[in-house]
């Protein structure tokens, strides 16, 4: 199977409910501001210096009860949806970005997506 990774450069905890709680401009505050990066199969895939983190969290802690696809879309920018998970006939999901640094034609399990956000550095309770 195909690995996925999210890094980042800072150390955040928060709830899920403290997250969900979380309205603009708050979620694009500086303070949760941080050097993002996504590797599939240890290749920089999308890679971000000053991205909303908490921004993207919230979205895919909705997309989290839905399992449909997620269509990340940030105010910080034009280029929308920034990140999406596209739910493919298989049940899996293919991600996609128009900041891509190279096509990915892998998949992954809704599973395997839920679970890099803890390798970013977050902990969500």
């Amino acid at each position: 199977m195909s690995k996925i990774d999210f890094l980042s450069n800072k150390k955040t905890k928060i709830t899920k409910k403290q997250l969900l709680k979380l309205d603009y401009p708050e979620l694009i505050s500086e303070k949760y501001n941080c050097d993002f990066l996504i590797k599939i199969n240890g290749k920089p895939f999308f890679d971000c210096s000053n991205f909303a983190i908490m921004e993207f969290l919230k979205s895919v802690i909705i997309w989290a009860d839905r399992k449909d696809d997620l269509l990340f879309s940030s105010i910080e920018t034009d280029d929308n949806p920034l990140i999406s998970f596209i739910k493919e006939d298989d049940g899996l999901y293919s991600i996609c970005s128009p900041w891509q640094l190279f096509e990915c034609r892998e998949q992954f399990s809704f599973e395997q997506l839920l679970s890099v956000v803890k390798s970013a550095n977050i902990e969500l309770d």
